[in-house]
């Protein structure tokens, strides 16, 4: 049965929930960087100074996977000495039922998606992209 009386570790538990809350809403709103113009210019200059590396992004041309083909797949590949950083997809017109078999890295020299038709009937159209470093 339930009691008309109010537990006292209930209330001090949602005192602590509404404390907890605002805190992190204050933060949010006064502490989070949402622009470079927020940051000291002398800050930005000395994080620039010290990259060594260079990052560019890197895109496949799109795939086509129509029905009846077991598969297609699109490849973003890195320039030769090059490292991929990381990848993923998109332009991507993917048909209802059609399953992503894969979209990971290629070895470390881009990044590959595999998509197969499923239950699919229609066409799907996919487009890849890496995000390669090159050193300096």
């Amino acid at each position: 049965m339930w009691s008309r009386r109010v537990n006292p570790a209930l209330v001090v538990a949602l005192l602590a929930l509404g404390i907890a809350a605002g805190g992190t809403a204050v933060a949010a709103s006064r502490y989070v960087i949402t622009s470079p113009s927020q940051i000291k210019p002398s800050v930005l200059k000395s994080i620039a100074g010290t990259a060594r590396n260079e990052l560019h992004w890197v895109e496949s041309k799109y795939a086509l996977l129509t029905p009846g083909q077991p598969g297609a797949q699109a490849t973003a590949r890195c320039a030769p000495g090059d490292h991929i950083v990381t990848g993923g997809f998109g332009g991507a017109e993917m048909a209802p039922g059609a399953v992503i078999a894969a979209d990971r890295p290629t070895v470390s020299t881009g990044w590959t998606m595999i998509v197969q038709p499923g239950a699919s009937t229609t066409n799907s159209k996919f487009k890849v992209y890496a995000l390669c470093e090159t050193e300096r």
